[in-house]
């Protein structure tokens, strides 16, 4: 039987001091919200829910979330449609992080900073772990539960970037498999993907959105097997002429199949009108080349998840409530959905294989 798939809307709410974090039930064969089944998740936040994953068997999504002196790991059933009680983690910084699964049972997270908590979800219960870097961007984990890949700002400042690779098997001191020194503030996201040529580690990185220089926003591939770089190219060459081909990230994602990697991103056309035109980027991981850059028409700027079904994605942008499709299958847009809320993030899950 193929696998067919479910998915929920997450949304952040605002009520005078209140933030509040929704889930609403979705349906990725008819893009269609389900309002009448929403659900409050149980905790009052100060900062943004971060992207939620799904659990490679389908039975929960996690959302990472934070308040001051505490982070948040928020699970919804979804076969009960009904939020659990969150896991607290005691966390010295909660602003920012990252979390990723290792299976259905681990989760890494972070909220900044240098310390990496592995959560058993079974257990509730989180240990903390320390990494080589002062400040954590983001993390992914590869299919095999093995490597925990972790990109920051390394402690002896003598690089912008850092990706170090934590062996999670054994005892070994964690690897550094790159380190860039390009000058300028970045953001760096990671994604992975099990592509035909074996796991593939896909490290977006971008220079501050508010300095012009000549620096490309690139991409580095990086070879599991190896540990080493496979490949570096750049995404769109900036130009440093009247402002046009400014670009600033918001994601990186992998289908579920890893044969193909998304980006979106942030044109900035003009930026003494400051005029900002969305941009997606598909790279097909067979043949290695990009295979089409596409500028949705609405302002539709942050990439919210891998896609629900083997044949869709889903981006959203957090000031508005226009979700756009875009079909995998035929690489082109498709229609632009409204969602109840500003900033919907549609995550997707296998209900059966």
């Amino acid at each position: 039987m193929p696998d067919t798939y479910g998915a929920y809307a997450f949304f952040l709410t605002k009520t005078g001091n209140e933030n509040k974090a929704v889930a609403m039930p979705f349906n990725p064969q008819s893009d269609t919200f389900d309002s009448e089944h929403a659900v409050d998740l149980p905790t009052n936040l100060t900062d943004t829910v971060r992207t939620p994953l799904a659990s490679p068997d389908g039975k929960y999504i996690y959302a990472h979330a934070s308040s001051p002196g505490k982070g948040y790991i928020l699970p919804l059933n979804t076969a009960t449609g009904k939020p659990e009680d969150p896991i607290i983690v005691e966390t010295p910084t909660s602003h920012g992080g990252a979390m990723c699964l290792a299976n259905s049972n681990t989760l890494y997270s972070t909220w900044g900073g240098s310390k990496i908590f592995q959560i058993d979800l079974t257990a509730r219960k989180a240990t903390p772990r320390t990494t080589e870097v002062e400040w954590i961007y983001d993390m992914a984990v590869t299919p095999d539960g093995k490597r925990l890949y972790v990109a920051g700002k390394p402690v002896d400042q003598k690089y912008s970037l850092e990706v170090l690779v934590e062996h999670l098997d054994s005892q070994d001191k964690a690897t550094s498999v790159l380190r860039d020194s390009t000058p300028g503030t970045k953001y760096f996201y990671l994604a992975v993907a099990q592509a035909a040529a074996g796991v593939q580690i896909f490290t977006y990185i971008t220079t501050k959105s508010s300095s012009f220089d000549d620096n490309d926003d690139k991409v580095i591939v990086i070879d599991d097997s190896l540990l080493k770089v496979r490949k570096t190219f750049s995404v769109q060459p900036r130009q440093n002429t009247g402002g046009d081909a400014q670009y600033e990230t918001n994601g990186i994602v992998a289908s579920p199949h890893g044969d193909a990697v998304y980006l979106t991103a942030l044109r900035y056309k003009a930026w003494n009108e400051k005029v900002w035109v969305p941009y997606l980027w598909v790279y097909d991981t067979a043949t290695e080349k990009v295979t089409g850059s596409f500028f949705p028409d609405t302002l539709s700027n942050q990439m919210t998840c891998a896609p629900p079904t083997a044949n869709k994605l889903y981006i959203s942008n957090s000031g508005n409530t226009e979700v756009v499709t875009f079909d995998t299958a035929k690489n082109k847009l498709g229609a632009t959905l409204k969602a109840p809320h500003k900033g919907a993030m549609i995550v997707g899950y296998k209900k059966s294989g």
